[in-house]
């Protein structure tokens, strides 16, 4: 019985890590594509729709914070999706 416990415990704790990797990749990519993006052409940026100030302030929120951005800029799964505006 107190083997069945401990495996249960190691588990949980195995998954605990793969969460806090999987969450520190997905970190890690965001900041990879932000700096991307604040390194785009003007060129770039219009045919995506997206204006320098917004590339700018893309590009200069901290990687942790991926919640969506008012001017339409969003993260979706492993890799960025740009939102591009409909106005």
């Amino acid at each position: 019985m107190k083997a069945n416990k401990k495996g249960e415990r190691e588990m949980m704790l195995f998954r605990l890590v793969g969460k806090i990797v999987t969450k520190i990749l997905f970190w890690r990519e965001v900041a990879i594509q932000r700096e991307a993006l604040g390194s785009l052409s003007d060129e770039l940026l219009k045919d995506i729709g997206i204006t320098r100030a917004e590339a700018v302030r893309e590009a200069s929120r901290p990687f942790w914070d991926t919640a969506p951005a008012e001017d339409g800029l969003y993260r979706r799964g492993p890799s960025a999706v740009l939102k591009q505006r409909t106005n």
